[in-house]
């Protein structure tokens, strides 16, 4: 079964949780958070300094949550996911120097761990972290933290490439993923997809949900 998952930018707790209330449909969402600095804009809860996690946990209850995290603190970030009930995270390779804080922290909190990177990034810079990662998130859109971009001209190639060397590794792209891109995407390699706006701007959210489903099952 490829995974569909519907993200969520939140702009506010109350945003978060009417827009999760919308896509009750799907079993597992995808809410990404951007610090402001690493990306831009700022999403909740850092354009609000809010420390409150409630929203996020009642989330968490209603869904399989999986964070994507745009911050150049993703330790500080995954504790607190974590605490709220998330089960999986994506670190971008970009806002660390070594991984080996934030693959700890993710053993002690049993949570999945998904590499992600700038759509720049070579393949080789994930195979060498695949002992210790579930699987890799390319990116399918060059400025990542904003929905609604044209597909990348390298992700396909990037995804033909990562199969080949990795051949059981989940791949999931980000970015770009709709009913004209997603059949092309999965040919190439990739195993699951995060949908922003071709979801959560549709008519019928559920109904582009269902689409794109059955394009790639």
């Amino acid at each position: 079964m490829i995974d569909i998952i519907p993200a969520i930018i939140p702009t506010s707790a109350a945003h978060l949780l009417e827009t999760a209330q919308m896509l009750r449909f799907a079993p597992r969402v995808q809410i990404d958070i951007v610090d402001g600095v690493f990306a831009s804009p700022a999403s909740w809860p850092y354009n609000q300094g809010d420390i409150d996690m409630t929203a996020a946990a009642t989330v968490c209850e209603q869904f399989e949550v999986q964070v994507d995290i745009m911050a150049l603190n993703p330790v500080a970030a995954i504790t607190a996911w974590a605490a709220a009930g998330a089960k999986e995270v994506v670190v971008h390779l970009e806002t660390v120097a070594t991984l080996d804080e934030v693959i700890g922290v993710c053993a002690t909190h049993n949570i999945r761990l998904w590499l992600s990177g700038y759509d720049t990034v070579p393949v080789t810079e994930y195979i060498k972290h695949q002992a210790d990662i579930y699987g890799v998130q390319l990116m399918g859109i060059h400025t990542i933290g904003r929905q609604g971009q044209p597909l990348s001209d390298r992700v396909l190639d990037t995804i033909t490439q990562l199969r080949a060397a990795a051949p059981t590794l989940p791949i999931l792209i980000d970015g770009s993923v709709n009913e004209d891109t997603i059949e092309a995407l999965h040919r190439a390699g990739a195993s699951a997809f995060v949908v922003g706006s071709a979801i959560s701007k549709a008519a019928d959210p559920r109904q582009a949900y269902q689409s794109l489903c059955q394009k790639v099952n």
